[in-house]
Formats: C-alpha cells, sequence, structure tokens
C-alpha cells in the first residue's frame, strides 16, 4: 500500500493483501473459524491493534499531506473503521468460506475514499 499513488490504490492494495492472504492460507482461515471468539479477544484485549491502528493513520496522513487521499475530518476515526471493517470481512469469510475478493475490495474504495471525501 505504502507504494500506491491514489487513493483508490491505497485503499484497493490495504484490502486486497489482507483478505487475499487468508483467501490463500484455507488452514489459517479455517483455524480462525474454530478459534474466533478467543483470536478476536486476544487480539482487543492486548497491544495489538494500537501498533496497527497507528500505522494506517500515519499512513493515512502521509497520503494526505502528499495530495494523494481526500483530506478528512479525523483520520483516527478513519483508520479505526477500516480496521473493523476487516476484520468483519474475515470473520464473514469465515464463515461463508468464499468471497468475492476484488468485489469487496472494490466497494471498500467506494465506501472509505467516497466517505473521506465527505466527511471534511
Amino acid at each position: 500500500r505504502l507504494q500506491a499513488k491514489t487513493a483508490d490504490d491505497f485503499v484497493y492494495d490495504t484490502y486486497y493483501s489482507f483478505l487475499h492472504y487468508f483467501d490463500r492460507n484455507p488452514i489459517i482461515l479455517n483455524f480462525i473459524s474454530k478459534n474466533l471468539f478467543p483470536i478476536r479477544s486476544a487480539i482487543y484485549e492486548g497491544n495489538q491493534m494500537t501498533g496497527i491502528y497507528f500505522e494506517l493513520e500515519k499512513d493515512l496522513k502521509g497520503m494526505i499531506k502528499e495530495g494523494l487521499f481526500p483530506a478528512t475530518s479525523n483520520t483516527r476515526y478513519l483508520a479505526w473503521t477500516m480496521v473493523g471493517t476487516a476484520v468483519e470481512i474475515l470473520t464473514q469469510m469465515t464463515i461463508k468460506k468464499k468471497i468475492n475478493i476484488q468485489d469487496c475490495c472494490d466497494y471498500m474504495v467506494k465506501l472509505f475514499v467516497g466517505g473521506a471525501k465527505n466527511a471534511v
């Protein structure tokens, strides 16, 4: 995502790399599906999410500063919702087993880039 030259590429690449990893590794996805609640609890109760939020927010601020992402009133909220959405999509992948990753990523671009344009 750091090589992205547009906001669309940034969001698409962020989601695609995350979701594609799990889609390519059914053993890991199966493990997550059988241990969903303990894994979610461990992630959210520990400090793992703090680093993820911080790095994403830093990247978003850099993209905005370079004029590559729409300026938004709160990059922290944007980072939180982007990460939360990724976790929920992963959860749905464990339940539904197969999603169209490209369609999902295209929708995330519309949601987050379009939303950022309106959240000033």
